[in-house]
């Protein structure tokens, strides 16, 4: 390699963390932790994601003050590392991997903005750790909350739309009266943006007529709180349910659980159910429903048996027997 040469090839290590020689000057990290959470508010991110970015950011802000760092190119990977090894004290893997999405897509931010030449994040690796299963409700468990809801119609109401649509509670429970027309529920998923149409059967549209609605527009909500705040209501009005009823480990998004899965069992496609739960993203909806899906592990059978009729040692060995 010529030591003569100026040093601006992105992969050599030397470049990680400098700063383009372009006149662009980068304010300080922690003005760049600003700039990029007010990019993201101008983005009009769901207030929970937003609210998830700025716990990351206020971690990452905390842990470099305490390093005496100030400079957006004292970003090194070897800070991110220190700062992702912190993490393991305090949070879950699977908390410590959505912090390291965010992280890696402030330091791609810096890029864009011109403020460093490569992204110091890009060899960030997340921890290793084995995904809980989607654990749908069966049957009995159904039929058991829905009779512990009996004498609350709202919640009876609410627990039908969640398991028959898909919805997750934060949109279930501030769902606009006029997102329902001739049985098609119609909306955008707040979390992802992604437009949702599905129909519902018939009991769900009488629960939800059953009882006093609280307002004009929306069925569960009045509108005058935030919607953190009506989803965490309904969240522990439901886990009181869940005790009542003698369900281990109930939560609100098992209904969303249940209604994928069973559309799976039934047949559906991984595309078809990736649509109906409003996922960005078919990676998504595998990630999390993949072993639920029959249509697929039977494909994957029929490729691997269909290879074996040109194994000549299969064959051999079949005719030997």
């Amino acid at each position: 390699m010529d030591d003569n040469r100026a040093r601006t090839d992105p992969l050599d290590p030397e470049c990680i963390g400098r700063r383009p020689s372009n006149g662009v000057r980068a304010p300080d990290l922690e003005n760049a932790l600003h700039h990029f959470l007010d990019d993201l508010e101008a983005r009009n991110l769901a207030r929970a994601t937003l609210r998830t970015y700025s716990a990351t950011l206020g971690s990452f802000s905390n842990f470099v003050a305490g390093q005496g760092l100030q400079a957006v190119t004292e970003v090194t990977p070897d800070v991110l590392r220190d700062w992702r090894n912190s993490l393991t004290r305090t949070y879950q893997p699977s908390t410590q991997t959505r912090m390291l999405t965010q992280i890696k897509a402030f330091a791609r931010y810096l890029v864009e903005r011109n403020w460093l030449l490569t992204s110091p994040a890009s060899a960030l690796r997340p921890p290793r750790y084995d995904r809980k299963p989607t654990l749908p409700f069966d049957v009995e468990e159904m039929r058991e909350i829905l009779r512990v809801c009996e004498s609350t119609p709202d919640s009876r109401a609410l627990v039908l739309l969640m398991r028959y649509s898909g919805l997750a509670i934060s949109d279930a429970c501030t769902l606009r009266k006029d997102a329902l027309s001739d049985g098609i529920l119609f909306l955008h998923r707040a979390k992802t943006g992604e437009p949702v149409t599905v129909p519902v059967p018939d009991c769900v549209i009488q629960a939800l007529s059953s009882f006093p609605n609280v307002s004009e527009e929306h069925f569960f909500w009045t509108g005058k709180c935030l919607k953190e705040t009506v989803t965490k209501r309904w969240g522990a009005r439901l886990k009181l349910k869940f005790r009542t009823a003698g369900i281990t480990g109930g939560r609100p998004h098992r209904f969303r659980d249940t209604f994928a899965v069973e559309l799976l069992k039934a047949g559906t496609s991984m595309e078809d159910v990736s649509v109906l739960l409003g996922h960005s993203s078919i990676r998504v909806t595998e990630q999390y429903y993949a072993p639920w899906c029959p249509r697929r592990r039977e494909r994957l059978n029929s490729i691997v048996m269909r290879a074996w009729s040109h194994d000549p040692l299969l064959v051999e060995l079949h005719t030997q027997t």
